[in-house]
């Protein structure tokens, strides 16, 4: 993954992180707020059945009209009611009443209808009843206990809940400490490998350079072996014994060796010029099959349609032969290979499919590594050309298995 990838993964993971915690912590805070406002309605219950009371006895005393009594009834009816279904008091939002209240309550409501109807009916008798005013002082008293109990479990509920906010701001403060932490160290490792990976294709600069220099250097003097060689076999090969000839031709066979090998080198280490150029799929295939020996084992099954490719035809045929030489080697020189081509709006796809055996897993990662091979005579870099040159064009390469083969898509 690249450095730039992790980083930016990285940073959305600490963004998550920070909303998570800026979202529970909100939705706690609303909870204690709702709660606290809930509390301050509950309370506001008991100061209005003591009102409600005080009116009362003001009405048995002085014997008013029943406005007072009857205001203060449906005042308090109206609190009662805000504390279970919220609305609007004083411009303020209050919350439904939790579902774990809602007994209490219910103990609460059935006070006050007690009171209410116990209160309606003395003023609607002609005389006073002395239990009847100590029934309704008694059952105002056990509303204004079942309000206390009602406040009292809201209050303990809003404790927890400040104590829960209290927790959860130090747990989310902690997790957002270690994940700056963890994001700083994180990002200094990848800056640190992307710095080693700076400095080894610096080397890797100088050594290609050198590298250069030196097949150049080993190239001219293995010109004048094999001229050399060609000469000596020339003028006097019709005096040289069986072993000798199979000796020079091991040292022909051995030059041509060294020279593929350097040919490969200097292909890797060159700087690519792309000439696209609209080439039919059928000469680039037919091109490269002409200039390998084929062995008679081999069955090849060419494309069903021939195609536009939009490629540097010479560099795409060096693509092309690394590949169909790879499936031969890899069948033993024996089995099926197939080359396909298909297309769509974008892209231009070249399917290379053999019947040798699939390549090792722990391989498949380094397929396309300078210098990896598994050949006792490979340089480890006619892959790795490859792909140079397929991504030099805009495209992709990769190797796939069921079934085995190399997938190449260049764009339009």
């Amino acid at each position: 993954m690249k450095p730039l990838l992790k980083i930016t993964l990285l940073v959305i993971i600490q963004i998550i992180i920070i909303l998570a915690s800026f979202l529970t912590l909100v939705s706690i805070e609303n909870e204690k707020t709702n709660l606290g406002n809930l509390v301050n309605i509950s309370g506001k219950t008991r100061f209005l059945a003591l009102s409600a009371q005080l009116d009362f006895d003001h009405y048995v005393r002085e014997n008013p009209s029943h406005t007072d009594i009857t205001a203060s009834l449906k005042e308090l009816e109206k609190n009662i009611l805000i504390v279970k279904d919220g609305g609007l008091v004083d411009r303020l939002y209050v919350a439904p009443l939790p579902l774990n209240f809602n007994e209490q309550w219910n103990e609460m409501y059935f006070h006050f209808t007690n009171y209410e109807k116990e209160v309606l009916g003395f003023m609607e008798s002609d005389e006073i009843n002395q239990n009847q005013l100590l029934k309704i002082q008694s059952i105002n008293n056990e509303l204004i206990h079942s309000a206390n109990t009602l406040t009292n479990s809201i209050s303990s509920d809003l404790s927890e809940a400040t104590t829960d906010l209290i927790y959860l701001q130090i747990f989310f403060a902690i997790i957002n400490i270690v994940a700056h932490v963890g994001l700083i160290f994180l990002i200094l490792r990848i800056f640190e490998a992307h710095q080693k990976e700076l400095l080894k294709l610096e080397k890797f600069s100088t050594i290609g350079e050198m590298t250069a220099t030196f097949v150049h250097d080993i190239r001219n003097p293995l010109t004048i072996i094999q001229h050399s060689s060609d000469i000596l076999n020339a003028r006097n090969s019709q005096h040289f014994s069986d072993s000798d000839k199979k000796a020079i031709e091991k040292t022909n066979q051995a030059i041509k060796r060294i020279d593929s090998h350097l040919t490969d080198t200097l292909d890797y280490l060159r700087e690519r010029r792309i000439r696209k150029e609209h080439v039919k799929s059928s000469l680039l295939i037919s091109n490269i099959l002409e200039s390998m020996l084929i062995p008679p084992s081999v069955q090849i099954i060419m494309p069903a349609k021939d195609l536009t490719i939009n490629c540097d035809k010479f560099q795409f045929e060096r693509v092309l032969t690394n590949l169909v030489k790879n499936s031969i080697e890899s069948m033993s020189e024996k089995g099926k290979m197939t080359i396909s081509i298909e297309e769509d709006e974008k892209n231009t796809t070249i399917k290379i499919m053999d019947s040798g055996m699939p390549i090792p897993p722990a391989e498949i990662e380094k397929l396309f590594e300078p210098l990896f091979t598994t050949k006792q005579e490979g340089t480890g870099l006619g892959l790795p050309i490859c792909k140079t040159i397929v991504e030099s064009h805009g495209g992709t390469i990769e190797y796939q298995d069921s079934p085995k083969s190399f997938i190449i898509k260049l764009p339009k």
